[in-house]
């Protein structure tokens, strides 16, 4: 059984009735309504949301273990230049000033770095939120 006309590249089984249910573009394009699978521009955006989400949580992570550490080493230091600063007032030498001065430094750079890191953490948790409220929205 061959058909001649529209149907004649078409297989046996296909009647023609489906071909009138959708008005076909002249240039090949999708009409109004996307195929399934098409990603919307508000899809696109909650996947860059999320994909941001991800990397901020696991940077906050990092950032948080990287701030637990230096508030450790913070306090031995801390210990270390009131110890050498008493060694400093009651030897009253040279090496001992010496002494004292460095850790004084030693000190001083890592309250310094623990600072950026509260700082940072801060910064992230914000960026957090409101990459959460713009998912929301």
């Amino acid at each position: 059984m061959h058909r001649v006309g529209r149907l004649a590249g078409k297989p046996e089984w296909r009647n023609g009735r489906r071909d009138g249910l959708k008005i076909r573009c002249l240039k090949g394009r999708a009409g109004s309504t996307p195929a399934s699978g098409t990603m919307t521009t508000r899809n696109l955006n909650n996947k860059f949301v999320e994909r941001r989400l991800r990397r901020g949580s696991q940077t906050l992570r990092e950032l948080r273990d990287e701030l637990r550490i230096t508030s450790e080493q913070l306090e031995f230091i801390e210990g270390e230049a009131q110890e050498k600063e008493m060694r400093a007032m009651v030897a009253e030498t040279a090496d001992a000033a010496l002494e004292h001065h460095e850790a004084q430094k030693n000190l001083e750079a890592i309250q310094k770095y623990h600072r950026h890191l509260v700082s940072s953490i801060a910064e992230h948790e914000i960026r957090q939120d409101q990459l959460l409220d713009k998912l929301e929205s």
